[in-house]
């Protein structure tokens, strides 16, 4: 009897665990309001649930993505609306300017409001940005817009590659009158170079000719030959042979750095092959002094373009200036000594420390100076400058002050119709007129880096009309703008269909989600209820079973 109490209160043991896990679950799934509280409540259903999770939250982030591309779009359409009304106004202008009955200051004002609006238009490409990124200078390109939560859900929103200031419209220094013609700004000029080092760190030295030794550039003062340069090779113990040396030098005032190279001629009193077509056999050559008498055991040499007569052999050679011709008829020469001549004494050299050549100067204030002559006299020494954006002017008056044009800067141009010019723009409107230069003259003292340009207007002034179509022009430069405006138009309907599409997913997603993991409060409060009336049965029942045995013990006592 005590054995069948036993059992029934173990079996009512276990029911009531079982029945207090239940009742546990149903409190913890109506108290989070989630079905699914850890990965044994459905391990699958968990896993699922959590991929929804990932891919809502990826939708949302991309809602707001997709906002911010339309904000940029937006950005990049105004900016480009503005810019179609300065080009709108341009047009209007350009078609008064162009009409036959206009004075050249009535030109000039025109140019001038025409001019600022294109300012307008370059400083809207430059300084319209959304974030830090430039929506119009053709930097952004194509920006990818994360529309989606996967990869590969994108909308590239096209900022293109060219951009839309003047330049990329077609529109650099547009000019409504003038001569037909176009310039291209110059950024070097060509010079002198004076004294440049032929040893130095900054100098690339290099010798060309055959069966050259230690070759070092020499030359020689020494009365009857001339101020001659020489390439000397070979070494003291084995004897120097010397070649006529041919020279060419540059400097670079950008670099700082110079090149010498040096040719090696004709070798120091070579053997005469020929005199004006007669070849020299030996027999047909006769020696005389001058005085008319032979001269014995003399052979015709020259250096250069002079010839001399030497006479003897090794070092007892003595060398006479000579006056030779040649008779193509007898096919003979005749070599006299000069009157007067007496023997040369045997050259000496000494080393060439520096040289001449030509140099490339690029137009920067830091080391190259230019004075400025305009065409009313006025010279403006020390006018190179350079802006902020590192490109160098001319200051065109005299300490840049105004006139009754306002100010005046300039640029050296070159044309093909006028050759090398000064561009000069003038006052707030910047009126572009061009001046024909006196001959440029430029040279640049190496060893002190300095270099000293002039520049001379010269003439009356004068235009180039660009371009030759300038309404044609102004057509396509608009089409572009409004070819680009609609385009971001229709990115910024696509990004709107876009967030339409994600808003509808994620209240999908939402609701499968919600079925998965959320508790269904009915069911759960009725499972509630249930296992706390089996609960409080259970207990009633365990508490009578344990009394049972106590009852019979009492009766046996």
């Amino acid at each position: 009897m005590l054995s069948l109490n036993s059992q029934l209160s173990q079996k009512i043991q276990t029911h009531l665990n079982q029945n207090r896990r239940s009742l546990n679950e149903s409190i913890t799934r109506l108290a989070s309001g989630r079905k699914i509280n850890s990965a044994k409540d459905d391990a699958a259903g968990e896993a699922i649930s959590n991929r929804m999770t990932s891919r809502i939250r990826g939708q949302q982030q991309a809602i707001k993505n997709a906002k911010d591309g339309t904000s940029m779009a937006e950005t990049a359409e105004s900016a480009l609306s503005e810019i179609d009304q300065r080009l709108q106004r341009v047009r209007e202008l350009t078609v008064r300017g162009i009409n036959g009955t206009m004075s050249r200051p009535d030109q000039d004002a025109t140019q001038a409001e025409i001019n600022l609006n294109l300012m307008e238009i370059n400083r809207l490409t430059k300084q319209t940005e959304f974030n830090g990124i430039n929506l119009l200078n053709g930097s952004a390109g194509k920006v990818p817009i994360q529309v989606g939560a996967s990869d590969g859900e994108t909308i590239n929103l096209d900022l293109g590659s060219e951009g839309f200031d003047t330049k990329s419209l077609g529109l650099k220094d547009f000019t409504i009158a003038g001569i037909p013609g176009q310039a291209h700004l110059i950024q070097k000029l060509q010079g002198q170079a004076l004294d440049i080092p032929v040893v130095s760190p900054n100098t690339d030295l290099s010798f060309h000719g055959t069966g050259l030794t230690n070759p070092t550039l020499v030359e020689t003062s020494t009365s009857g030959y001339g101020n001659q340069r020489f390439i000397r090779s070979g070494t003291s113990s084995t004897g120097y042979t010397y070649y006529q040396a041919s020279i060419v030098a540059s400097h670079d005032t950008a670099t700082r750095h110079s090149k010498v190279s040096v040719n090696a001629g004709d070798e120091l009193y070579r053997s005469v092959a020929s005199v004006d077509g007669v070849s020299v056999t030996g027999s047909n050559v006769t020696f005389t002094d001058a005085a008319g008498a032979p001269i014995n055991n003399a052979r015709l040499v020259a250096t250069g373009t002079r010839y001399f007569i030497a006479e003897g052999t090794g070092s007892s050679t003595q060398y006479f200036r000579a006056n030779v011709s040649a008779d193509p008829g007898t096919q003979s020469i005749s070599a006299q000594t000069a009157a007067g001549a007496s023997p040369l004494s045997p050259p000496s050299f000494s080393p060439v420390d520096k040289v001449n050549g030509t140099s490339t100067i690029t137009l920067d204030p830091t080391n190259v100076q230019v004075d400025y002559t305009n065409a009313d006299h006025q010279t403006i020494q020390g006018a190179l400058h350079t802006d902020s954006d590192g490109n160098y002017f001319l200051t065109a008056i005299p300490g840049g002050s105004n006139t009754s044009h306002g100010y005046r800067y300039a640029t050296v141009v070159n044309s093909e119709e006028k050759g090398t010019l000064l561009k000069v723009r003038t006052g707030i409107g910047d009126v572009v007129t061009y001046y024909k230069m006196d001959q440029i003259s430029a040279t640049t003292h190496v060893p002190q880096d300095h270099t000293l340009v002039r520049l001379k207007e010269v003439g009356s002034d004068f235009r180039f009309k660009h371009p030759d179509d300038p309404l044609a022009t102004l057509d396509r430069a608009i089409a572009k703008v409004d070819a680009k405006r609609s385009e971001l138009g229709a990115t910024e309907n696509r990004l709107g269909s876009a967030i339409d599409l994600d808003h509808s997913s994620i209240q999908n997603l939402s609701a499968a989600r919600s079925r998965i993991r959320d508790t269904d409060y009915a069911k759960q409060t009725a499972q509630l209820s249930r296992s706390q009336i089996i609960q409080q049965a259970g207990t009633a029942v365990l508490a009578q079973a344990n009394r049972t045995p106590q009852s019979i013990l009492n009766l046996l006592q």
